[in-house]
């Protein structure tokens, strides 16, 4: 067995909060830039030691998957095929306007938009997701494909992926987590759920034949 990459490990930082009479602790929380609204609109303001944690998992999972890499792209393509690029929604009307959101051929996210109601005039762009997308930071928008592709390599190789960064157990939930490190084990089936934007959810159960 291929040894897995040691995960980068993020440090704990307790933020103890107090909320409609209970209280909580996120060891974590260092992990949300404070000025989070101004990254999304400048992603170079990130807060350093964010990105570097980042870059670090990014590397990672670079490391983790680079044997899968011509297969993460015959799936990438099928996916695509399967597609329609250059597609649109219906139009919802509100006052003056129609509003609706399209894709373009080759893109990667949608463009949002409006035009005069009832109309087929010019349209008015209200968020070019594409052009404010950064994909040096995470690989968001290839996650559930990522994530599928990790499932079928579980049961190819017969090794159960960690849970990583998982120091503290909660007693009330007994589930094997797998913290950490790899585990060989017996693997048949696997299911791989994406949860996106706007209710875009999906699960796909893969399986050894």
């Amino acid at each position: 067995m291929t040894k897995t990459p040691i995960p980068p490990i993020a440090r704990i930082e307790p933020k103890v909060t107090q909320q409609l009479g209970r209280t909580r602790t996120d060891n974590y929380a260092w992990l949300k830039d404070d000025n989070w609204q101004q990254v999304m609109r400048d992603p170079s303001v990130l807060r350093a030691d964010v990105r570097e944690h980042l870059d670090a998992e990014n590397a990672y999972r670079e490391a983790v998957m680079a044997s899968t890499s011509d297969l993460q792209e015959r799936i990438y393509h099928e996916m695509r095929g399967r597609t329609k690029e250059d597609d649109s929604s219906v139009p919802t009307p509100d006052g003056p306007w129609d509003y609706y959101r399209r894709f373009e051929t080759g893109a990667q996210h949608p463009k949002y938009v409006r035009r005069p109601r009832g109309q087929e005039g010019p349209e008015q762009v209200l968020i070019d997701v594409d052009a404010h997308t950064n994909r040096g930071t995470v690989d968001l928008g290839g996650s559930g494909a990522i994530e599928t592709i990790a499932s079928v390599m579980s049961i190819f190789d017969q090794v159960l992926h960690p849970t990583i960064n998982y120091e503290t157990p909660d007693p009330a939930c007994d589930l094997d987590y797998v913290p950490n490190t790899a585990r060989e084990a017996r693997v048949k089936h696997a299911i791989s759920n994406s949860f996106g934007f706007g209710g875009h959810n999906c699960t796909v159960a893969v399986g050894a034949v």
